[in-house]
């Protein structure tokens, strides 16, 4: 067991401040406690010192199992300010394998007491600087790793939906370069103040590295995920108004946990996630399900407050969509605004994760050029480049009847 102590001015009682694993830790230290028993030895050690203790001390008090306590370390506590003290831990066996590091251990201990007798807020922000990145104020990666295990473990516990967002910065690499690492360093913690005002008291964020943010969002199933992820991109984006050359917009990458799926299954399905948005020009939201083809099933967990948002019917389609494809589809809703990659994968009835490769080399071969965010969804939008209609014009495509298509949902 383990107790913390100070006495009063005459030295003739102590004040217990903290204790472990005795039965003092229930109701206080006998009474009275003297000058003349091993805590009123303790007080006068310099350092830390091991001492037997009598049967009859009955100074420090029994374990709460009634174990005897035969041996115990004493080391000083010496605030700058204030009386000294003594930090006890007792054992109830006799000899310690290891005595130079069980006195070492305990005067660390005492130091760090020392400590939090002379600042009580000091011990916390010691202990939060060694969670925290300093830049951000976003838990650095191994502290977000270790909490997301923990929300892991009680959506497995309870059968609670969890997801992830991945968040990258596009083209970040640019405002370093063209207005210094000190605007950058700036724009990096506006971005984590942007993320964590927007997020509730129970999800986490987590600086990954470099221009990287990782969510954790539990209670959360992924399309409210990415609905979330889509709001606190718009804000990003709006809150960057002080670069008109280098605009900051983010990529986006969103994943569930499905029972049986660990952290680092989970990590891994949002990041490529992530990659898919990159692919495609970057600015977008993409969940993991859409590249697998496979939707979340929505009745596998509760969902807090309104019911699931209607989802597009998948055909599940396996061929890929080809340039032509994509720069068809960007032709036809050229005139309201032009097309996204969801748009083009939702008319040409196949998955997002078959569209992503044919629009990536549309885009790297400039045959599509930006229009453009739909308010609405949130969605990037790109229309045909000059490059792009001559492409088009000069590959026709064979007439098809127009497809009788259910109303798109946002």
């Amino acid at each position: 067991m383990a107790l913390l102590m100070v006495p009063d001015d005459g030295l003739e009682n102590v004040e217990m401040l903290a204790a472990w694993g005795g039965a003092a830790s229930d109701g206080g230290l006998p009474s009275p406690v003297m000058a003349g028993g091993f805590v009123g030895r303790a007080l006068h050690f310099e350092r830390a010192a091991v001492e037997p203790i009598a049967p009859d001390d009955d100074s420090i008090g029994k374990a709460k199992s009634g174990a005897e306590m035969p041996l115990a370390i004493a080391a000083p506590v010496t605030p700058l300010i204030g009386p000294r003290g003594v930090l006890i831990a007792a054992f109830s066996r006799d000899p310690l394998p290891d005595v130079p590091a069980a006195l070492w251990l305990a005067e660390s201990y005492a130091r760090l007491a020392s400590l939090c007798l002379h600042d009580r807020d000091a011990l916390d922000g010691l202990l939060s600087g060694s969670r925290r990145d300093g830049l951000t104020g976003c838990l650095t990666q191994t502290a977000f790793l270790a909490e997301f295990r923990r929300e892991l473990a009680r959506a497995e516990r309870h059968h609670r939906p969890l997801s992830c967002s991945f968040i990258d910065l596009d083209h970040f690499k640019r405002v370093n370069e063209r207005y210094g690492h000190l605007h950058g360093s700036r724009v990096l913690a506006s971005i984590a103040a942007v993320l964590r005002a927007g997020i509730r008291d129970e999800d986490t964020v987590g600086r990954y590295g470099g221009d990287e943010f990782v969510l954790s969002l539990p209670d959360t199933d992924e399309a409210a995920a990415i609905e979330l992820s889509r709001r606190l991109r718009a804000t990003i984006t709006a809150t960057m108004i002080n670069l008109p050359h280098d605009p900051i917009d983010a990529s986006i990458g969103v994943a569930q946990w499905h029972p049986g799926s660990t952290v680092q299954t989970l990590l891994e399905d949002a990041d490529q996630a992530l990659l898919a948005a990159k692919a495609v020009g970057g600015a977008t939201t993409i969940g993991a399900s859409a590249l697998s083809g496979a939707t979340a099933p929505r009745d596998a967990f509760p969902r807090p407050g309104p019911g699931p948002r209607a989802v597009r019917p998948s055909t599940g389609t396996a061929s890929g969509a080809s340039v032509n494809d994509v720069l068809a589809v960007s032709a036809q809703f050229e005139q309201s605004g032009g097309a996204s990659i969801e748009l083009t994968a939702w008319e040409l009835e196949t998955e997002l994760a078959h569209v992503v490769s044919a629009w990536s080399h549309a885009i790297e071969q400039g045959l599509l050029e930006p229009a453009g965010t739909d308010k609405a969804s949130g969605e990037e939008m790109w229309r045909l480049s000059d490059q792009g209609r001559r492409a088009l014009t000069s590959s026709p495509r064979p007439e098809q009847s127009p497809i009788s298509r259910p109303e798109r949902v946002p």
